[in-house]
């Protein structure tokens, strides 16, 4: 974005009314649908426009009045639930390809695509536009899913249920429990990162061979259940301490599972395989050539 000397834009939050100014279609009445967002990666603070499977997204820029989100003009055969669908599908896949979570705050829409009030004003980190060059859709609907619950699990601000829904994932990519222990087992040794290898260490201090069956027994059922033992305490630190030291193991286990069972690669991985430099010719050639 530049300004009218031609001169870019800065990153900073605008008015309600620029949004505008950069984008008029926003003004055009019609049924529109929005997500009011609270995302934990960097926003744009500009509007911008995509196709997504024949139907045009738009993505709402933060600014100093309102809500961020995404929002969508829909046809008229087109009924509320099927766009929000449409919406909350789209941000599965933007929150994958940024490595973040997107969590859903409010509703809202109208004949013009009006966004909730914001209730902060500080704490967002900011982008001037996301990268669209190539956006990626699954086709099949446990993929969707699983996409749907990492957006989910890394947008929550608590611990336990973070666990569980990054469990879900396993679950959904390996719903045999021999297969899915079978796959942990072999993954388990190959996860890095420093958060990782401090809680393997912990595990490991702490007397337990089979990480596996301690991941399960004392954190997806202990979560899930309050008939059985372990339970996970709300009032006790040292469970909220444990699942915090213990929550990389089955989020990166989540994110290779995704990757393993379904095929769809994080951006680490397609850096790894110089899959970007493709992108950069996409952009070079244009998608009607392509």
């Amino acid at each position: 974005m530049r300004d009218e000397n031609g001169k870019p834009r800065p990153v900073e939050i605008q008015g309600r009314e620029a949004k505008y100014d950069q984008a008029p279609d926003l003004l055009q009445r019609g049924h529109w649908v929005c997500l009011n967002i609270e995302p934990s990666c960097s926003w744009p603070v500009w509007p911008q426009s995509l196709d997504f499977l024949g139907h045009k997204i738009w993505i709402i820029p933060l600014t100093l009045e309102d809500h961020p989100g995404v929002a969508i003009r829909r046809p008229p055969e087109m009924k509320t639930e099927e766009a929000e669908r449409l919406l909350y599908r789209f941000l599965s896949v933007l929150a994958w390809q940024n490595n973040c979570g997107i969590t859903v705050a409010y509703r809202s829409g109208g004949s013009l695509p009006s966004m909730v009030g914001l209730n902060k004003k500080y704490g967002f980190s900011l982008r001037k536009l996301f990268d669209f060059t190539e956006i990626l859709y699954p086709q099949d609907d446990d993929a969707l899913i699983a996409l749907a619950l990492m957006r989910e699990a890394r947008g929550l601000n608590h611990i336990a249920y973070a666990f569980l829904s990054f469990w879900r994932v396993l679950e959904l990519a390996f719903p045999e429990a021999r297969e899915r222990v079978t796959w942990m087992s072999k993954v388990l040794p190959k996860l890095s990162g420093s958060d990782v290898q401090a809680a393997l260490k912990s595990i490991a201090d702490a007397g337990i061979q089979d990480v596996g069956r301690h991941l399960y027994e004392s954190g997806r059922c202990a979560i899930a259940h309050a008939t059985g033992k372990p339970i996970v305490n709300p009032d006790d630190p040292r469970d909220a301490e444990r699942l915090f030291l213990e929550l990389p193991l089955v989020r990166e286990m989540a994110v290779r599972a995704i990757e393993d069972r379904f095929g769809i690669l994080t951006q680490s991985a397609e850096f790894d395989l110089h899959l970007y430099e493709l992108r950069g010719w996409k952009r070079v050639l244009g998608r009607g050539l392509i």
